[in-house]
């Protein structure tokens, strides 16, 4: 933030503000994994402290959380404040960019969690809010909001993925029994908790001697959610 000439225009931000970007930020929760080389966003819109307006990043990537939320909040966006996990986005290509939206709906006030690492808006959306004059407040619950764009940000700034690493091992570094015989080794909740890994990613890398012995699903089993990463393996 400290590189950009607009730091002096950013207000504060409040407890309340934490608050309801926390809310934004478990709305944004509900769709890591599935907007494909978009990032995924959260967004609510308060008034009068009462939440009229709520939207996600949706599957595939468009239309954008800031989007939905304020087609959410209809009229009730006049004078309202809205909280977004991440910079709206302000490239002109295809489509409006959210902050020319947010200008449209007559939001006051905009409490962003995180700026874009998007060369094409870093910077650029909180700059037109404040011409517009829009008050802006920046960097509230920034590393929380930051988990739900680990992926986009790896593959922006390093042309790499996103790779998260499951190891179960005993406490002397072994897999299983001498004897070959597989046992869990982690607890229900841990293997619980490895399918929302499943659910939020794209691929799965394992070796050829897991698939060989134990031919893993290697797939999301949480009831009422559904996705297949593709499954890649190695010798």
């Amino acid at each position: 933030m400290n590189n950009h000439n607009f730091v002096h225009l950013i207000s504060s931000y409040t407890d309340e503000d934490s608050r309801w970007m926390k809310v934004a930020i478990n709305y944004g929760l509900r769709n890591v994994g599935f907007t494909g080389k978009n990032p995924c966003v959260g967004c609510v819109i308060v008034k009068n402290n009462e939440l009229c307006g709520f939207g996600v990043t949706s599957p595939g990537g468009r239309p954008h959380a800031e989007e939905n939320a304020l087609k959410f909040a209809g009229e009730k966006s006049k004078d309202a404040v809205l909280y977004v996990t991440l910079e709206p986005c302000a490239h002109y290509e295809r489509f409006i960019p959210c902050m020319e939206k947010i200008v449209q709906a007559s939001i006051k006030r905009v409490v962003i969690a995180c700026l874009d690492p998007d060369k094409r808006t870093n910077g650029k959306a909180v700059k037109y809010l404040l011409k517009k004059n829009i008050s802006v407040s920046l960097g509230c619950e920034e590393s929380r909001a930051m988990e739900l764009i680990q992926g986009f940000t790896k593959r922006l700034n390093f042309k790499r993925p996103y790779i998260k690493s499951k190891i179960a091992s005993s406490l002397d570094s072994k897999i299983s029994l001498s004897n070959g015989i597989s046992k869990w080794i982690t607890g229900i909740n841990a293997r619980k908790f490895i399918h929302l890994y499943r659910l939020r990613s794209d691929g799965i890398l394992t070796g050829v001697n897991t698939v060989n012995e134990d031919d893993p699903t290697l797939n999301c089993r949480i009831k009422g959610l559904k996705n297949i990463p593709t499954c890649f393996y190695f010798r």
